[in-house]
């Protein structure tokens, strides 16, 4: 393939080159990477086993394959491991010295041998055989991936880490080195190193020149779904689509094609075909770190109580990008004392100390929710917060719009909510996570409020949901906070779990009319880093106490509990609650929201008269339905009747289908003991029986 095969053993001197005066540069100190095991003589293995060799140059795929006559000079200079292997003669282990003879294979000078001398056993027929079998079986350039499986050690401080994908690519001209560009189209980073990339384009070389983008590309971000994104200064994640990857393309690559009429490469636009390939193939080729998240103010690590998000950048740990830099002092967060914390705690609770929460359980749900929002990006899950009250212009809105701003957002983004047309509600809530928002208000909840997609949102890391417009499935995380704002609201079984509310009663006939000395809203607005710092006072303060415990946590929010409910009791058990009325748990608003649920109340009442109506043998719904409509006025029918007739009544009737649908999707919830079961699964129709609860819990 190249001038090494036909270099003759007559030929061989014990230095082919002055490879030190090659290769001498005043920043190349790198100490070579020693080996405590160095290579053993060959025990034909590897020559025998085919599948073996293929094995010492896994994951392939990636590679591109290269233009003969590569520069090896620059190669063994800018590539820590070959630069060790040529420093040592190849004294090194075989596996290490073989994957190296795997790039020296394609070199324009045969630094194979130089390669390879240094070692004791040294041969040169053993050499130009393992090299002609390379060559054989079609093996490409060793991979950096697979010299970092390898020897680890010896990828340590490369530059080049991270932004090509094997060091055959260093020795190319096309191929330039990084450069520094001021620009947040790519990385919200403005000091991200890039490289400028001749794309060559040809027919055979289509995969390569899209590998070639997606290496431009992966000095960018890609969301949960693997497809890029760009950061604004808002925090707020943007899907790259054809145009904009185009548009990127265009900045960072030459693309280049061959004119015959003409006989020279001519500079072209990215084309349409290369840009659609590589927005297509994100998700599986693409190299680009990934962001779950973007913290838009610093954060406590709720796994190891250290503080996040001091400075610009992206935090592998988490996935996170951090959008600005803090500039208050993080010293007074070491340790702070219960003085700190009663003056964070006075500070956090000005803007909404005016507002009229009805208990200590709502006053300390307001406290969580303040806690929650500024730590919600390294939350896995969080319960919502319903804002409640019995009358309009009580100040629902101005405490979801605290609560949205100390996430770091201006305003919350707001959703009208109507229980029959969910699904359009869904496209929108799916949008907004794309997004990386940090706060929804689900608006005007009045009556029952029920949400599959929000149950499901609630007690997940990620969502899924189609794209609204576009028949194409989209993956989001779901770390931004809910709040839920209505009147005499009320929540379903299935998140009477998962919300907290908070009730406030301002005991007037008009609230709105009511005057302020201040404005909370604008209050917050305009010293957020007081408020944000008052929060991380606490939480620290909390840890570093030791993080008590004082109940069984909340199941599906274990963390959060963890970190947020029990610090509200730990300032409860401090005293430090009663400068403004006293703290409680939170948990007990959830409990009342229960007992509360008109959804429960109908189970029970369903369960009560079934039971009396069909004891233990139980009833099929039709048997049912015809029983309380043919025998409406004996006395124990009554009561059934007037509950089917309001879970399932239509035109004058009972509609079965309706009232079987709901029975099987109440089976087994425990109500006041009792709970719906089929009793004969052999028939056609399901016969249910109310059973008394008989099982111990626990």
């Amino acid at each position: 393939m190249n001038g090494l095969s036909n270099t003759t053993p007559t030929s061989l001197a014990p230095m082919l080159f002055d490879w030190k005066q090659l290769m001498d540069d005043e920043t190349w100190n790198q100490e070579p990477v020693a080996s405590a095991e160095l290579r053993q003589p060959s025990t034909g293995d590897i020559d025998a086993l085919p599948a073996e060799i293929l094995k010492q140059f896994a994951d392939v795929k990636p590679n591109v394959e290269p233009a003969p006559d590569a520069d090896g000079v620059t190669i063994c200079r800018e590539c820590l491991q070959m630069k060790s292997c040529l420093e040592t003669g190849g004294n090194l282990k075989e596996y290490i010295w073989y994957a190296c003879l795997g790039v020296a294979r394609f070199f324009k000078e045969p630094l194979a041998h130089e390669l390879s001398s240094g070692y004791p056993d040294y041969t040169y027929e053993e050499t130009e055989g393992k090299l002609e079998r390379l060559k054989k079986n079609g093996i490409l350039p060793t991979t950096c991936k697979r010299f970092e499986e390898i020897n680890p050690a010896g990828c340590e401080g490369c530059p080049h880490r991270g932004i090509i994908h094997s060091p055959i690519r260093l020795g190319y001209p096309n191929w330039q080195r990084a450069t520094v560009v001021q620009s947040s189209t790519i990385s919200a980073d403005t000091t991200a190193v890039v490289e400028r990339v001749a794309v060559e384009l040809s027919g055979d070389q289509f995969h390569v020149n899209v590998f070639q983008c997606h290496q431009v590309l992966a000095h960018g971000f890609r969301n949960v779904s693997g497809e890029y994104v760009t950061i604004d200064q808002t925090g707020c994640l943007h899907t790259l689509g054809k145009p904009g990857i185009r548009l990127v393309l265009s900045q960072y690559c030459w693309f280049t094609v061959y004119d015959k009429r003409e006989k020279k490469n001519k500079n072209i636009a990215p084309p349409q075909d290369i840009a659609d390939a590589v927005m297509e193939t994100a998700s599986t080729y693409g190299i680009a770190p990934m962001v779950y998240v973007v913290l838009r103010n610093p954060v406590i690590d709720p796994v190891t109580g250290a503080l996040m998000g001091l400075k610009r950048g992206y935090i592998p740990e988490h996935q996170g990008y951090c959008l600005h830099d803090w500039q208050r002092d993080p010293a007074m967060l070491d340790k702070p004392d219960l003085n700190a914390v009663a003056k964070a705690l006075q500070t956090l609770w000005q803007p909404v100390h005016r507002f009229p929460f009805e208990s200590p359980e709502h006053r300390a749900t307001m406290l969580c929710a303040m806690l929650s929002a500024v730590i919600r990006p390294v939350l896995p899950m969080c319960p919502g917060f319903l804002i409640d009250s019995p009358s309009f212009g009580s100040g629902k809105t101005k405490l979801a719009t605290i609560l949205a701003i100390l996430t770091g957002q201006h305003e919350p983004a707001v959703i009208p909510w109507r229980n029959d047309d969910e699904a359009e509600a869904q496209k929108k809530l799916l949008s907004l996570l794309l997004m990386g928002a940090g706060a929804v208000m689900i608006d005007n909840v009045n009556g029952l409020f029920h949400s599959d997609a929000l149950a499901a949102i609630l007690t997940s890391s990620i969502y899924s949901d189609r794209k609204l417009s576009v028949n194409m499935m989209a993956t989001a995380s779901t770390r931004i906070l809910i709040v839920f704002n209505g009147c005499n609201a009320s929540v379903s079984a299935d998140l009477v779990r998962r919300i907290l509310t908070i009730c406030i009663d301002p005991g007037i006939e008009r609230p709105e009319l009511r005057n302020f000395s201040f404005d909370p809203v604008e209050m917050v607005r305009q010293n957020t880093d007081d408020y944000v710092e008052a929060v991380l006072v606490i939480l620290r303060a909390y840890i570093c106490a030791g993080s008590p415990t004082y109940t069984s946590p909340l199941g599906s929010f274990e963390i959060w509990d963890r970190l947020v409910r029990q610090c509200v009791l730990w300032l409860d058990e401090q005293g430090l609650g009663e400068h403004f009325g006293g703290l409680a748990d939170p948990l007990v608003t959830m409990e009342a929201a229960r007992e509360n649920d008109p959804d429960k109340a109908r189970l029970s009442a369903l369960l009560q008269a079934w039971q009396e109506c069909f004891g233990s043998k139980g009833s099929t719904v039709q048997n049912a339905i015809k029983t309380v409509m043919e025998y409406s006025l004996a006395q124990e029918n009554v009561e059934l009747k007037m509950v089917l007739e309001e879970i399932a009544g239509e035109r004058g009737t009972i509609n079965p289908r309706i009232l079987a649908s709901w029975i099987k999707k109440r089976q087994g919830r425990i109500v006041d003991g009792i709970r719906f079961e089929k009793i004969d699964t052999k028939r056609e129709k399901p016969v249910w029986a109310a059973i008394a609860q008989t099982k111990q819990v626990g």
